[in-house]
């Protein structure tokens, strides 16, 4: 998935053994890639969870908005770790290329 952001495109890709690898964003450099891991957490069918422990600053409990062949919203409602200095609310929509 791509996020529209101006400059060079975010990409999130993710694995089925729970990694997944973040390119331009947060805390990566311009062409720069990170790991991170995650975790899928259903509540319930109505609203399910991304739980990321890595990278750091886009680690917390993320709330899947919206999932399809072509779109992803996740919003990030709550962090992990108590010492994360971020910000607690963070938005990501993304287009699948």
């Amino acid at each position: 998935m791509t996020l529209n952001s101006k400059g060079n495109p975010i990409y999130w890709k993710f694995s089925d053994d729970g990694v997944f690898e973040i390119a331009n964003d947060y805390n990566s450099s311009c062409n720069d890639t990170v790991q991170g891991t995650y975790k899928l957490i259903t509540k319930n069918v109505v609203s399910p969870y991304l739980e990321i422990t890595q990278p750091i600053g886009l680690d917390g409990v993320w709330q899947i908005e919206k999932v399809n062949k072509k779109v992803l919203i996740l919003c990030r409602v709550g962090f992990l770790p108590k010492d994360s200095t971020g910000a607690p609310y963070l938005r990501r929509e993304f287009t699948k290329e």
